[in-house]
């Protein structure tokens, strides 16, 4: 748990500390303090707060008077943009009678509550003190909040390339600190001069279902985004796809459910497929982009590394996720005669839309849009993985700024 406390007046930030540190439930390291709204916004770019404890009265910066609006604008401006990571909780605190009056009927309104201060008075201490016991006793369950947070999140199976591709087409970008959290979070920005949407991402330790599980698991937890994407490289089905195309999983199942059997003195795999669909509404965006020539052109040409000569196309098909990195064709084989439709072989997106789907509400709507890198045949090699990663992430850039934009 990781609380913001936003106070200008040295009084108060060590009054407030007092109380905070007097429950014994709070690392001292997670007891951020910063004096105006220029320094909070800064944080709550970077850092996901349990917390946010804000005077009313602030100034914009610390070296300019104080404001009596700063904290209620502050409010305001987190609150309708996507740029900032908005805290689970936000209490006002304030020591003066006309501004507790003024705010109140806002603050009422928005669900957010507020606290009176008087040095004099236990009473604010007790209402602080109740606050925080009942958000640290509820800080394990993954439904201290109901609504979106973010537009969109964005899981690699791991940094390079994958991550790295992402990092390459977009801006300001910024770590974000979870505490107790191993993983790097990051906070990113696409645009194309006329709109912008700001994204999480991450990339997981391992390729793997189980790993883009958990991490799915988490970045939900985090920062709750709409629609969630893992972006990256996977095998294509020869002779149906060429190098840097783009796979739209539609469905997306473990080719290795199932059950083995003995019959006579052979063992027969029976597979047991359990299918997640492409969300209808993200299939008809994506159906419409795939065939605009133009600007599948123009993502191909904006990477300067070795391509090949085929054209950029998005294919939307079966994509069937596995345990392990294939390079023999008979195993593509076995897998088309149960799928017959079947584009693609990788080894996250099941577990990526299968944590998904299974999340408590709200949970996000989860795609997987996955490049081609190799055949999956003795042939593969990583001579376009780069090119397939920046392909993946370039076209999910595309959609995203002409259909996830919040107006």
């Amino acid at each position: 748990m990781k609380i913001l406390v936003i106070e200008d007046n040295p009084e108060k930030s060590r009054a407030i500390s007092s109380v905070v540190k007097s429950l014994n439930l709070i690392d001292e390291n997670n007891i951020v303090f910063v004096q105006d709204r220029i320094s909070a916004k800064r944080k709550l770019t970077d850092t996901s707060f349990s917390l946010m404890l804000l005077d009313i009265q602030i100034p914009n910066r610390f070296d300019q008077v104080a404001d009596k609006d700063g904290g209620v604008r502050l409010i305001n401006e987190i609150l309708s943009s996507n740029k900032y990571i908005i805290p689970t909780h936000i209490i006002g605190i304030t020591a003066y009678d006309d501004i507790y009056d003024e705010v109140f009927p806002t603050f009422s309104n928005r669900l957010i509550a507020i606290i009176k201060y008087e040095r004099e008075s236990i009473v604010w201490e007790e209402q602080l003190k109740n606050k925080i016991k009942s958000i640290a006793s509820s800080a394990n369950t993954f439904n201290t909040t109901v609504g979106y947070l973010n537009s969109l999140a964005i899981i690699c199976a791991l940094e390079s390339p994958e991550l790295e591709a992402v990092k390459n087409i977009s801006n300001d970008w910024h770590i974000i600190e979870i505490a107790n959290d191993s993983t790097n979070y990051y906070r990113g920005t696409f645009s194309d001069g006329k709109n912008s949407i700001t994204f999480i991402a991450a990339a997981a330790p391992q390729m793997g279902m189980t790993a883009a599980a958990v991490l799915t698991t988490k970045i939900i937890s985090h920062f709750r985004p709409k629609y969630l994407c893992i972006t990256g490289i996977s095998a294509g089905v020869k002779g149906e796809t060429n190098y840097g195309d783009i796979l739209v999983a539609d469905p997306s199942w473990d080719y290795g459910n199932g059950k083995y059997t003995r019959e006579g003195k052979k063992t027969i795999f029976k597979p047991d497929p359990l299918p997640i669909r492409l969300d209808p509404f993200l299939k008809s965006i994506i159906q419409k982009s795939s065939t605009n020539s133009i600007e599948l052109e123009m993502i191909k040409s904006s990477y300067h590394g070795e391509k090949p000569d085929t054209s950029l196309k998005v294919h939307i098909g079966p994509v069937a996720s596995g345990a392990s990195v294939i390079s023999d064709p008979s195993i593509t084989i076995d897998i088309q005669n149960h799928q017959r439709k079947l584009v693609g072989i990788e080894m996250e997106t099941y577990g990526v839309l299968y944590a998904s789907l299974n999340y408590t509400n709200p949970s996000p709507t989860a795609f997987s849009l996955k490049s081609v890198c190799d055949f999956a045949n003795e042939e593969k090699n990583n001579k376009y993985q780069r090119y397939a990663a920046h392909t993946s992430a370039s076209y999910l850039k595309m959609i995203s700024l002409q259909n996830f934009i919040v107006k």
